[in-house]
């Protein structure tokens, strides 16, 4: 939310006694602030007549690692909101790249923080919060739709709809029943039309289906005889989405469609801590590590890890929340494409690739103009540390009132 400040002073009554400073904060708040050995402990309350929550003490990190949201394997886009509680709604502002506190998941691992060339696995510490987990699309069991059979079509298709329904075609059971033509034809029953990874593939015809739409003759001993073409039984449609995704039915209804595939419908708006594989050139950590890695006295380093530099750039990244629902891989011009956004930060001759490390991204995801008049232009600057500061807009300005997918009134 919102940014408080105020001085800190020495305390000045009895009230206090044990505590060395207070900070009187812009909200009416108060925090109390002392040493203990190597550790600083606070607590707060949110006014005069409240009570003081119970005593906070600091946890110094084993180490910084830079954070890249790209990097997630499933494509996810998790924000860094800093260490406190996410607030849960738009707009989303948090670091989706630069250096920020973590720890080593296995502490065995130290010895290999000094080989240029390893990988260790590391937990970033803090709240993270994905878009996805706040608006997420449908359940695709509320989702599934079925066609009108088109004049002239040959294939059985499950398609992707805007906002990520799933559309079957043709309609069953209306549709008279499908019959391949030639021995070597494939079709969507034989799985031949489905992409990797549990993906269905919206592309590939398959092999040729043809429907009779006509009465047909054939022979019948010594005469001839008519009969109608049979009529597909019942089909249920939530199983043949199940089938082209690989999966059950059941999972349909707590999965959503995520760029072509499925996704876990989210049960928190947020969650606590990230945990990577990450190469030793991304991590910076203190010469005593070992002591911060000491179950004994996890927090008594005589040193903290070293800070990254002062970035060199700062970007502030006004994009639209739903990077999920076009599942193309890379896109050009569209700012609805989450390729379009890795392609900037991270592809060829990107500050990825020539600022390696040098760098920071803090991402605001907005969901409509009213998400816009929500954020504080004092905080946001405040933000950014890098030498040099820029602000990259991506939604479309519009003079409609009504709004669509990426656009902004102006």
């Amino acid at each position: 939310g919102g940014m408080v400040c105020g001085s800190i002073e020495p305390v000045s009554s009895d009230e206090d006694r044990g505590w060395t400073w207070q900070v009187c904060l812009s909200n009416g708040g108060r925090l109390c602030l002392c040493r203990e050995g190597m550790c600083m402990l606070s607590r707060y309350r949110v006014d005069a007549v409240a009570a003081w929550s119970e005593p906070q003490r600091s946890r110094r990190p084993q180490l910084y690692a830079f954070y890249n949201a790209n990097d997630h394997p499933l494509g996810f886009r998790y924000a860094h909101l800093g260490h406190g509680t996410a607030k849960g709604d738009f707009p989303i502002v948090g670091m989706t790249a630069g250096w920020l506190p973590a720890e080593l998941v296995n502490p065995a691992d130290y010895d290999r923080l000094r080989s240029e060339s390893a990988q260790v696995r590391i937990r970033f510490l803090g709240t993270f919060c994905d878009p996805f987990d706040v608006a997420p699309s449908p359940a695709v069991s509320t989702q599934v739709k079925v066609s009108t059979a088109q004049p002239g079509q040959s294939t059985m298709q499950v398609l992707l709809m805007d906002g990520g329904a799933v559309m079957v075609q043709p309609a069953f059971p209306s549709a008279p029943l499908w019959s391949k033509t030639g021995a070597g034809g494939k079709g969507f029953g034989s799985g031949k039309g489905f992409g990797g990874k549990g993906k269905p593939n919206f592309h590939t015809s398959g092999g040729s289906f043809f429907a009779p739409a006509q009465i047909q003759m054939r022979p019948w001993g010594n005469s001839n005889a008519f009969f109608k073409p049979r009529m597909a039984p019942p089909v249920d449609a939530l199983q043949m989405v199940a089938s082209a995704f690989r999966t059950t039915r059941h999972s349909l209804r707590d999965h959503a469609v995520f760029r072509g595939k499925l996704r876990q419908l989210p049960r928190t708006k947020s969650q606590q801590n990230i945990e990577a594989n990450l190469s030793t050139d991304r991590i910076r950590f203190a010469a005593d590590a070992p002591s911060l890695l000491s179950a004994n006295c996890p927090t008594l380093s005589t040193s903290p890890p070293p800070l990254a530099p002062r970035p060199l750039l700062s970007v502030l990244c006004v994009r639209w929340f739903d990077y999920w629902s076009d599942p193309d891989r890379c896109s050009d011009y569209s700012t609805l494409n989450d390729g379009y956004f890795t392609d900037l930060f991270d592809g060829p001759c990107s500050m990825g690739k020539l600022l390696p490390g040098e760098f920071e991204v803090f991402t605001v995801f907005i969901r409509c103009t009213a998400d816009l008049t929500k954020l504080q232009p004092q905080q946001l600057r405040s933000m950014l540390g890098g030498r040099n500061v820029v602000a990259w807009y991506f939604v479309w300005p519009s003079t409609c009132s009504a709004e669509g997918a990426g656009y902004v009134s102006e």
